[in-house]
């Protein structure tokens, strides 16, 4: 039922992402088609297999199913087309992807992380480490929150590992609640680049006070909102 869920859900938001109609959209629109297609390729494989061949279950079809969900999601080490996506789509577009989106796929990771915690732990660091990382080297402010997702997806399955979904569930509500308003400012702005928010300052006081309070919300500045929820994080995982 998910995974049909899933792709109907696919198949209604790849027209959503193309409705300017403009080549880059359209190109991230197939680049997210195809990574959405062969992650349900290997998810619906691995999920037969789990089902035929139950005695090699826990072994390999486990890992392989939340390679797919991780795939899916565009988290590390499966998050090479995620930015891509998120810099050729409109800012709306990107709202949905970062959320709505991820709501499904999360779910899963959900209750597949209980069966693997020494991995669910690497996972969790290595996409904390990437959106940091690889998130300091961009221009593009869509790559730049798209990496910011990709480490919030970090601090949400360290919470999963220790068997706390409802804390994961209040960390991503929060994190979305911060990014929506965010995400729309920067939509009726136009921004694209980080020069492109130099330039906010000619135009509005307040809302550059605005986006620069929710950016370091996001990043967990205290004692912004934001902080809150890495604060609970280290607390429950301590």
């Amino acid at each position: 039922f998910l995974w049909v869920s899933m792709e109907l859900n696919l198949l209604s938001f790849v027209p959503i992402m193309m409705m300017s109609k403009s080549n880059q959209e359209i190109e991230g629109s197939i680049k997210y088609f195809l990574a959405q297609a062969t992650g349900s390729a290997i998810l619906l494989f691995s999920s037969s297999m789990m089902w035929v061949v139950q005695t090699w279950t826990p072994n390999f079809f486990i890992p392989l199913l939340t390679f797919s969900i991780l795939l899916k999601l565009g988290g590390a080490p499966c998050h090479f087309w995620y930015p891509s996506v998120m810099s050729s789509i409109s800012w709306v577009s990107c709202l949905i992807l970062s959320t709505w989106q991820k709501v499904a796929p999360i779910s899963i990771l959900a209750f597949l992380i209980p069966t693997q915690n020494n991995t669910t732990h690497i996972l969790a660091g290595l996409n904390a480490i990437t959106g940091g990382i690889m998130g300091m080297n961009q221009n593009s402010v869509r790559s730049i929150m798209a990496f910011s997702s990709i480490g919030q997806m970090g601090w949400m399955m360290s919470l999963m590992a220790i068997h706390k979904p409802a804390a994961s569930i209040l960390y991503f509500m929060i994190y979305a609640t911060l990014i929506l308003p965010l995400f729309l400012m920067f939509n009726a702005l136009n921004t694209k680049t980080i020069k492109s928010l130099n330039k906010l300052a000619s135009k509005s006081t307040l809302i550059q006070s605005s986006i620069s309070l929710l950016l370091l919300s996001i990043a967990g500045l205290p004692p912004l909102t934001g902080f809150f929820p890495k604060l609970m994080t280290v607390f429950l995982l301590t």
